[in-house]
């Protein structure tokens, strides 16, 4: 005995096709990063996940006053965060970034991203903080 295929009806895709109406207001599409400092540990993968290259992030290195576990004898440290950048002409807004980060520090804002010349579409610390 041999099967028969089962007939498809519609979309062979099996997506289905929603019809959407446009609406005259105009509706901001991209908005910009928010940087919280505070939760940001430096671990860099915002930078190495970004499909476009766009952020830079620069730490350093001092001891962390919590004490060893343990009572080990190595003195720990922690990155501290000292500059963040993200280059707006490169970004792709595709919220890699916002995805990969451990520690929920990046987040997006509605506001659109402000435009200027180049150079004013590298935001650093001060643009992206949002205390």
């Amino acid at each position: 005995m041999s099967e028969q295929p089962a007939e498809v009806s519609g979309p062979a895709s099996g997506i289905a096709h929603v019809n959407h109406s446009v609406e005259t207001e105009t509706v901001a599409v991209r908005g910009h990063l928010v940087l919280h400092v505070e939760s940001c540990t430096s671990c860099m993968l915002c930078v190495r996940e970004c499909p476009a290259w766009c952020i830079s992030l620069r730490a350093r290195q001092e001891p962390d006053p919590a004490p060893a576990i343990g009572g080990g004898r190595k003195e720990r440290t922690r990155h501290v965060l000292e500059s963040f950048e993200v280059d707006y002409g490169l970004c792709m807004y595709c919220s890699v970034c916002v995805d990969v980060c451990p520690t929920d520090c990046l987040s997006w804002l509605p506001e659109p991203t402000p435009v200027g010349t180049r150079a004013q579409l590298v935001h650093g610390i001060e643009q992206l903080h949002n205390p």
